[in-house]
């Protein structure tokens, strides 16, 4: 029982077919066997943590992820990865979601309970080379701590790599390789990593060129946020000039689909002008105002619209 809950509370909960489904599977793997079967070790549990039309993981989260670590933590972590492993297979981003929030409650402070962290390292190195299963996880690890920062790069580095050993050749493949490029440029930057940093960034801007030249309406955002990454990390370098004109050159590729869909970009373009702003005040360099002169007026209708909301 403790093991299938552990098992639910790592999934982020479960619905019930997903349970059931569970149960049969985590006892076969475990070697359990329930007196009077399966099946009634699902309907326990589904007693136990029913929510609605699912099983909720043991609640509150840090309750939960106190029980990944007594059930599966110390000398049973290696049963506890095969187990994570298991269900990463499955649940790969509700599983990373879980796990960083463990992480960042229990060993990223308290150097006695690594195995949060190594069961990450375990789902990213079981995904070397699957990409969806990569690709899933990598919204669900954010950068507020060196460790973590480390492995979402090191997650983005297999991703890059799994993608050009695939044999990428469409729009879909390019453009997925490229906002890859792009995400793993931005974090070797908060890692320092500059060079590779740029490097990865560049590729990221050649992609989107090539994609934006031939699809401008499907593509410049892309080109656009990928120059911005790119005048980002140009900016923690230290070149000033160099990042003012990358965010410039953005909000160029921007500016069509700004103007006629205010709405749809105007994130996108008021980062990219404060940037810019920025990048030219640092620079001493005088900004383009007939660029400005044509999107001032949407960006401040924007601020205006959500005033009075």
């Amino acid at each position: 029982m403790a093991h299938l809950a552990a098992y639910v509370t790592v999934c982020g909960g479960l619905s019930g077919k997903e349970l059931r489904a569970a149960a049969q599977a985590e006892s076969e793997a475990i070697g359990y066997s329930h007196p009077q079967g399966w099946g009634v070790l699902a309907d326990g549990m589904w007693d136990a943590l029913r929510e609605g039309e699912g099983a909720k993981a043991v609640q509150p989260d840090v309750v939960g992820e106190a029980l990944l670590l007594v059930v599966w933590g110390g000398s049973r972590a290696n049963e506890g990865a095969v187990a994570v492993g298991r269900a990463g297979e499955q649940y790969a981003d509700r599983v990373a979601a879980v796990l960083v929030r463990c992480a960042q409650d229990f060993c990223l402070v308290e150097a006695e309970h690594p195995e949060p962290l190594q069961w990450l390292d375990m789902l990213v190195e079981k995904g070397k080379r699957n990409p969806a299963l990569l690709w899933r996880m990598a919204a669900q690890l954010p950068d507020q701590s060196v460790a973590l920062r480390e492995r979402a790069t090191t997650l983005y580095e297999h991703l890059v790599s799994a993608l050009r050993s695939s044999a990428v050749g469409g729009e879909d493949d390019q453009s997925t390789l490229a906002l890859s490029l792009n995400n793993l440029g931005a974090r070797l930057s908060d890692l320092g990593r500059r060079e590779e940093a740029l490097g990865a960034s560049e590729e990221a801007v050649t992609i989107y060129r090539e994609l934006a030249a031939g699809r401008p309406d499907m593509f410049q955002p892309d080109l656009a946020l990928s120059l911005g990454t790119k005048g980002a990390i140009l900016s923690a370098d230290g070149n000033a000039p160099g990042s003012a004109e990358c965010f410039r050159e953005g909000m160029l590729h921007l500016k069509p689909l700004f103007l006629s869909a205010p709405d749809a970009f105007r994130s996108l373009m008021t980062a990219l002008t404060r940037a810019y702003f920025q990048a030219c005040q640092t620079a001493t360099l005088e900004p383009d105002m007939a660029l400005l002169t044509e999107v001032f007026p949407q960006l401040t209708q924007g601020q205006a619209n959500a005033a009075g909301q």
